[in-house]
Order: C-alpha cells, then sequence, then structure tokens
C-alpha cells in the first residue's frame, strides 16, 4: 500500500512585491451595492446589461445618453432589488 503524503505550506509574499506600503481605501469610496441597471433590450426579448448604477437620478440622466448611442433599440431602467422596470425607451 502507498501513501501519499500532501504537506501545505504558507508563503508569505516577497517584501519588494508591498513596497513598505499600506493600502487602504478612502473615506469617500462607497461600498453600497449598485442597484439600477440600464439594460438593452435585442430583439429576442434578451436583456444586456449596459451600465449599473447606485443613484437613480443619474440613472434617468445616462439613459437617454445611452439611447442616442443605440438608435431604434429598446433601453430599459431598471430596479435590480425590486425587479421594476422604472423607465424604458421606444425600439423593437
Amino acid at each position: 500500500m502507498v501513501r501519499a503524503l500532501f504537506l501545505s505550506e504558507t508563503i508569505p509574499p516577497s517584501p519588494s512585491l508591498l513596497n513598505g506600503r499600506q493600502y487602504t481605501l478612502p473615506a469617500h469610496v462607497s461600498l453600497i451595492e449598485p442597484v439600477y441597471d440600464i439594460l438593452i433590450e435585442d430583439a429576442d426579448g434578451r436583456h444586456l446589461r449596459l451600465e449599473r448604477l447606485r443613484d437613480l437620478e443619474i440613472a434617468k440622466q445616462r439613459l437617454p445618453i445611452l439611447a442616442a448611442q443605440y438608435p431604434g433599440t429598446r433601453l430599459i431602467l431598471w430596479n435590480q432589488k425590486t425587479r421594476a422596470i422604472l423607465a424604458a425607451t421606444d425600439g423593437y
């Protein structure tokens, strides 16, 4: 009978990789998950995400800007948590 022995070893990162720096997030960084998706609806009715945003007002502002880039295509502003369609553009 042959037994295999597997050892694990933790190897710390090289000090040259850290360069003596400490990495922290700035105080103004928001860790709130984005809730609002701007989706493009293709001809088959599938939704493809173009953008994901945290702020509803910014999402409402982005919708016509993106719609201008995709003329004739339906774009949807969708609340991911409630699954409600908040706005949509004309298109197929």
